[in-house]
């Protein structure tokens, strides 16, 4: 799951009420699963190893909290790869990679020994295609990076399963300031300040990220 922001107040002992559905495309309504109420301080004072709550059906819900910055500052962007490699070929190599971008926060836990990742965009899916262009998009900077831009990004590029088991190409580990500072100046086919795209423990490239566009502004300033 992605992450939510919400008004919290240090003063106050505040809970959260959590319901879980199932999606339940074909008729109106969703189908409740599981409810939970939820403690916003232990969430926030076990913020490295996350909080687990039972859940009345038998699972699980595991919650992770971190305090960050309200903002009317949205950061946008356009991206495109090149050179992506054709994981998906098919039976008679006709076929190609189905390529989307998730972009997620990293939240590194030294004293642990551990990281934690929570996604914050997921791009349109490009069918068969090894230089994909995706959609310009804009985020609220406190969603997209808490609102610190130099805080850990990973985006990792996937092959689209319709059975939602997506494949993993490759990922880069960046920040917003890293991806405005190396905004493509020669145009969608330059290489010069891409980023490979790699997976873990092989440093060959699995494709390139290049940066069309991004910047920080203020939405309130549109009005």
């Amino acid at each position: 799951c992605g992450s939510i922001c919400f008004e919290y107040d240090p003063e106050v002992h505040s809970h959260l009420f959590v319901c879980i559905y199932d999606d339940n495309r074909d008729k109106k309504d969703d189908v409740p699963m599981a409810q939970k109420l939820i403690s916003v301080e232990d969430s926030l004072s076990n913020a490295a190893e996350g909080v687990s709550y039972v859940l009345n059906d038998g699972g699980r819900l595991c919650v992770h909290a971190i305090e960050s910055e309200e903002t009317t500052s949205n950061m946008y962007f356009h991206l495109r790869a090149l050179d992506v490699r054709n994981v998906d070929p098919g039976r008679l190599g006709l076929s190609r990679t189905d390529p989307f971008l998730e972009i997620a926060k990293k939240y590194n836990y030294p004293a642990l020994g551990k990281s934690r990742i929570v996604p914050s965009y997921r791009s349109e899916i490009i069918k068969n295609h090894l230089n994909p262009y995706w959609e310009k998009a804009s985020v609220n900077l406190e969603v997209f990076c808490d609102g610190d831009l130099d805080l850990p990004l990973v985006i990792t590029l996937y092959d689209y399963e319709s059975s939602g088991y997506h494949e993993v190409v490759g990922s880069v580990e960046t920040t917003a300031n890293f991806l405005i500072e190396n905004v493509s100046t020669g145009g969608n086919g330059d290489r010069r300040n891409a980023m490979d795209f790699l997976s873990d423990g092989n440093h060959n490239s699995k494709g390139r990220l290049v940066v069309m566009e991004a910047f920080v502004k203020d939405v309130e300033s549109e009005r």
